[in-house]
């Protein structure tokens, strides 16, 4: 089930950062990518829409360099509903 409360929020943002921190330090650029696209979902779930946007941004970016083709359209998808949710 998915994190509800803020704290719970808190505590999924902070271990998002801690992969992506072994990812950076071991060059995992997948794992890196991953990393992001989670934090991104953390982020709208907690309403800050420009943050979701870079980390989205940055890891179609990584999946792009690793051709996970399926996960950069996915991403396409996922900028372009944020990018609707944030203009209404």
């Amino acid at each position: 089930m998915p994190p509800q409360s803020r704290m719970e929020l808190e505590i999924t943002e902070a271990e998002y950062k801690r992969n992506l921190e072994k990812a950076e330090k071991l060059g995992r650029k997948k794992g890196m990518a991953d990393a992001y696209g989670k934090l991104g979902t953390v982020y709208i779930t907690l309403g800050h829409l420009d943050k979701a946007e870079d980390m989205f941004k940055k890891s179609l970016q990584l999946f792009a360099a690793t051709g996970a083709g399926q996960m950069v359209e996915l991403l396409q998808e996922m900028l372009a509903n944020l990018k609707k949710r944030k203009v209404s």
